[in-house]
């Protein structure tokens, strides 16, 4: 199953394959303003399985 973002303007509706390409791809908006454990926590709560 494909997920995708709900971050409001921050690819949202974008789907990807896996969950971890998704993680990754946001990783790369938020690594120079959130510490990495800070981020899994916060995109947990914005990655959904569609």
């Amino acid at each position: 199953m494909p997920y995708k973002v709900t971050i409001e303007g921050a690819m949202k509706g974008i789907k990807f394959s896996t969950k971890e390409e998704a993680i990754e791809a946001m990783w790369e908006f938020y690594k120079d303003s959130m510490q990495k454990a800070d981020f899994d926590k916060f995109i947990s709560e914005h990655i959904e399985e569609v």
